[in-house]
């Protein structure tokens, strides 16, 4: 027999207690609209593993069962009290706090022991673990992982390898057998957003009239000219199109596309279909192109660009060959991520409340040293509030969470 699941910490489900929800119509079996009803967690069943909802309303009093992982979709992130409740992307079950290795068991901290520096009474331990590098023993150089026949791909008629064929051979691919290119992706989101806009907005594109629709073609356009803004300094679309101080236009954008279709891009620029069509409205019926979101579990933080990041990492992964000159380490795991070289010992942090992701020269007399590091905190990436006194990104929140006693000491 398959073993059983763990049972999930009771002491963190009651924790939950008190919780703001904002739950649709169509959670509940039979109903189908979109109105949202306010409630909140009132107790937890530890027999049914499930907690109970009530809502803010005289005429319901009943109780209703839910699941965790409707707590975590539906919870009101807009509450004022929402970063006092510890909400992660699964439950917390008996014994997710400890791990045990060959010689030592971890106890997994709470967050606001996180920033204590220990150190004990005889001196010689310092507190914590000790953490030294692992040196990497392959021969690769750090490469491009690029094909001869990609390599031709690049060149112009006079053999010369073009820039903006690089820039595209970086970009990422989309669609189950990446076979769409970056540009006809966000087409499709651009698309969609500018119709909801119409629709729900009464926005009234200047360019986008008619038959005239955004296509991947003009989404290049667009990526040219932001980098060609970036140039100069991020003039303004006044200043580009601009007759009279002829100093502050660009005309290589005013080649390119004109000030209406340039408006109507910069207005409708979209990553994801993160939204349902108003009054219950099947997606089909509204808009051209399907409906594309991150995937179910994806943090609050990452909804609206999770899809690009992913895309470009992937990419990344796939058009890079790591070696010994410049090697990147996840998780302080040996070999894994395209990893030559790592910090030890285990257990993994990701499991016992960090995880550090590092660029770093792997030779000479640099050896070791980190060119970029970012740290994530806790188990999930939401067991550190979006909003801390560190600031709102989790890459950096452990860093001076670490480092803030110690600052103007040195």
């Amino acid at each position: 027999m398959p073993p059983k699941r763990r049972p999930i910490s009771v002491e963190w489900a009651k924790s939950l207690v008190g919780l703001s929800m904002k739950v649709p119509d169509y959670w509940w079996d039979g109903c189908k609209g979109y109105r949202l009803h306010d409630g909140v967690i009132d107790s937890y069943c530890p027999i049914s593993q499930r907690w109970n909802l009530l809502l803010d309303t005289k005429e319901d009093d009943a109780l209703y069962l839910m699941a965790y992982d409707a707590i975590y979709k539906y919870a009101d992130f807009n509450s004022s009290t929402y970063n006092e409740f510890q909400l992660t992307q699964h439950p917390i079950r008996d014994g997710d706090d400890e791990i045990e290795t060959e010689t030592k068991k971890y106890y997994r901290t709470e967050p606001d022991e996180w920033d204590e520096v220990v150190i004990e009474d005889d001196g010689d331990d310092r507190g914590g673990r000790p953490i030294e590098p692992l040196e990497w023993e392959g021969d690769e150089e750090f490469t491009v992982n690029i094909t001869d026949e990609e390599v031709e791909m690049l060149r112009d008629e006079r053999g010369e390898i073009r820039f903006e064929k690089v820039f595209q051979w970086c970009c990422p691919k989309f669609g189950d057998d990446n076979d769409q290119t970056l540009y006809e992706f966000q087409a499709a989101r651009m698309r969609n957003y500018m119709r909801k806009r119409v629709l729900e907005n009464g926005y009234k594109p200047r360019y986008y009239k008619g038959d005239k629709v955004i296509t991947g073609d003009h989404v290049a356009r667009f990526y040219g000219a932001c980098l060609c803004r970036m140039i100069h300094g991020g003039r303004s679309i006044d200043q580009i199109f601009s007759r009279r101080e002829i100093m502050d236009a660009v005309p290589s954008i005013r080649e390119a596309m004109t000030k209406a279709c340039l408006e109507d891009l910069t207005t409708c620029l979209h990553y994801s279909d993160d939204w349902d069509p108003e009054c219950g409205s099947d997606w089909d019926d509204i808009y051209d192109d399907p409906k594309v979101v991150a995937a179910t579990g994806t943090a609050k933080h990452r909804l609206k660009h999770g899809l690009l990041e992913d895309g470009y990492n992937k990419r990344w992964q796939a058009i890079v060959k790591f070696g010994k000159w410049i090697t990147t380490d996840e998780s302080r795991v040996g070999g894994w991520y395209h990893s030559c070289m790592t910090i030890g010992p285990e257990p993994k942090p990701i499991r016992t409340g960090a995880t550090i992701h590092t660029v770093c020269i792997t030779t000479g007399p640099l050896s070791t040293f980190k060119l970029f590091a970012r740290v994530y905190g806790g188990q999930f990436d939401e067991d550190i509030p979006e909003i801390n006194d560190y600031g709102k990104y989790k890459m950096i929140s452990l860093y001076d969470l670490m480092l803030d006693p110690f600052k103007h000491k040195c």
